[in-house]
């Protein structure tokens, strides 16, 4: 089998390198520690008469000298803030709709527009009655956030997969970011939810594919699992995607000693956060 070329990053001329001499010695973001205890190579070389080290990952908040943001006015501090800036992982929110609810869609829909960090798309998906929800989207999502309503025509839906599923597929294609959570009309939405999938990925950097509710609501999927993945009309999220994670480690293109870190919960992204129960008592729904 042909192997993937491994993706690597080197701290060489990286502005957060920390060094003594000629030898690298950590990194501002502590990402050297963080790749060792997930897992993920990490090398130390010597190139142009300087040790440092070389990470077999991308690292998103490598940045060079030559950065356009570089400027005497900013301290190692702030540069790290607008390189965290820079590497934010955001997350859609779909909510899928059987039948217009004006009720159920103000509870979901207050809590998306809710959240600590703004989810970067909120998509409303529906079967029925379009009218009804631009007129629901404009008086209640605004001009000030990002939202999209997808109709889905049911015609095309096969007759073994129920409505529900179908418009989950359909909606999927609608999605920009990395990330997205699905909801239904009437569920409840932790007001941290998008902020701890950016922070457990960008700064803990826990990579997973799918985070199931648990004693909560709704699913976290990577966008890209669900194209690889294709749909979902044949079962659940769940299930399919772990089918897909079996056959790519058959065909050794996932490594199985790292089957925990592709399934996760809503509670433990949650967790990393730490202080949970300080959100909103009203919202606060882990």
């Amino acid at each position: 089998m042909e192997q993937k070329p491994i993706i690597k990053t080197s701290c060489r001329d990286c502005l957060f390198a920390q060094w003594d001499g000629r030898t690298q010695t950590g990194c501002e973001f502590d990402k050297i520690n963080k790749y060792k205890n997930i897992g993920v190579v990490v090398e130390q070389i010597v190139e142009n008469d300087m040790k440092c080290y070389t990470i077999n990952a991308l690292c998103t908040t490598s940045r060079a000298i030559t950065w356009p943001k570089v400027s005497l006015k900013h301290d190692i501090l702030k540069l790290k803030e607008l390189a965290r800036e820079e590497a934010k992982i955001y997350t859609d929110c779909i909510i899928i709709c059987n039948e217009f609810n004006k009720e159920k869609l103000d509870v979901t829909i207050k809590d998306a527009l809710n959240q600590t960090f703004k989810f970067k798309n909120i998509i409303v998906a529906t079967k029925d009655k379009p009218t009804d929800y631009i007129i629901y989207c404009i008086e209640n999502i605004g001009y000030k956030n990002n939202w999209e309503l997808v109709s889905i025509n049911l015609d095309n839906k096969p007759e073994n997969q129920d409505e529900e599923s179908f418009i989950f597929d359909e909606a999927i294609y609608k999605v920009k970011s990395t990330y997205y959570t699905i909801y239904k009309a009437g569920d409840r939405i932790n007001n941290r939810i998008s902020e701890a999938i950016d922070y457990a990925i960008g700064d803990v950097l826990h990579r997973f594919l799918v985070a199931t509710p648990g004693k909560s609501n709704g699913l976290i999927i990577q966008k890209k699992v669900s194209e690889a993945v294709n749909n979902f009309k044949e079962s659940d999220p769940v299930t399919k995607i772990m089918e897909w994670i079996k056959t790519e480690i058959d065909n050794g293109e996932l490594k199985e000693t790292q089957i925990n870190q592709f399934i996760t919960t809503h509670q433990t992204i949650l967790d990393y956060l730490g202080n949970t129960n300080e959100c909103n008592s009203n919202n606060c729904h882990a």
